[in-house]
């Protein structure tokens, strides 16, 4: 049921993310007009890139992918090859579009858990969509399967901090399908048991406050948003503000992830 629920609100959210709302309270103001529907934008994708050593020569295998602009942005900085999988077909559609004239991009529908790899890849990302999978020892199982020895494993994701309330546990699972809030510590321990070595954790709240304060005050200063119903600006008024406040006093946190697979 809870998986159901984590597909259920991935399509409901991420079907629309190319709507006025999303162009005027994430991507302009959050990520300079590029369309990360993530916390880790640039910031993340430019240090994996650099991390992984990515070059025209490279594979990388994009796990979650969306509607593929993380994927879209290291081809095209790095001039590496990516791979993208997404179970939500809606989006594997809308990424293929995106990387029209991008021809080191593919897109699969898949499901990340049953999927297996083609080809040995340099490197292995994921961004802020661990909360949506429910088999995450499986999960890394993948990730190790498809990276050549020495390859690189990286995260960025939103983690539950030391004092998250049951409150807010339930409220990130109705309004997002975070069906697996857990803490840095345990996705150390799953990466670990799956055979990575040289796990390292780096606290990016900082850019989760960040980004969620420029959604935030966007939202609040929408006076003439004309086009976007004054419904969903409530709604995102009211998300913004408690992620936001999570953010702030712990009750989450956001963490890059690094990895080295044996």
């Amino acid at each position: 049921m809870q998986i159901d629920t984590a597909l259920d609100k991935n399509r409901e959210i991420y079907d629309h993310a190319d709507d006025a709302i999303w162009q005027r309270a994430v991507y302009q103001p959050a990520h300079d007009g590029w369309h990360f529907a993530n916390i880790g934008g640039r910031r993340f994708l430019d240090f994996i890139g650099v991390d992984a050593c990515l070059g025209p020569e490279s594979q990388v295998l994009d796990l979650c992918c969306g509607s593929g602009a993380a994927a879209c942005y290291l081809a095209r900085h790095f001039g590496s090859a990516v791979t993208g999988l997404d179970l939500n077909e809606s989006q594997v559609e809308r990424a293929r579009v995106r990387a029209d004239g991008t021809e080191q991009c593919r897109f699969m529908q898949a499901d990340v858990g049953l999927w297996r790899p083609d080809r040995p890849y340099d490197l292995v990302f994921a961004l802020d969509s661990l909360t949506l999978i429910a088999d995450l020892p499986g999960l890394f199982e993948t990730c190790r399967a498809a990276l050549r020895p020495g390859g690189r494993l990286a995260v960025a994701e939103v983690v539950a901090g030391a004092t998250l309330s049951d409150e807010m546990r339930a409220f990130a699972l109705a309004e997002d399908g975070a069906i697996t809030l857990v803490t840095a510590d345990h996705l150390r321990t799953v990466i670990e048991a799956a055979g990575f070595t040289n796990v390292e954790i780096t606290s990016l709240a900082d850019e989760a406050v960040r980004v969620f304060t420029h959604i935030h005050q966007s939202v609040r200063q929408s006076t003439d948003w004309h086009d976007v119903p004054r419904e969903k600006i409530e709604e995102w008024k009211l998300l913004s503000e408690r992620y936001l406040s999570a953010f702030v006093s712990g009750e989450l946190g956001y963490v890059q992830i690094t990895a080295t697979a044996p």
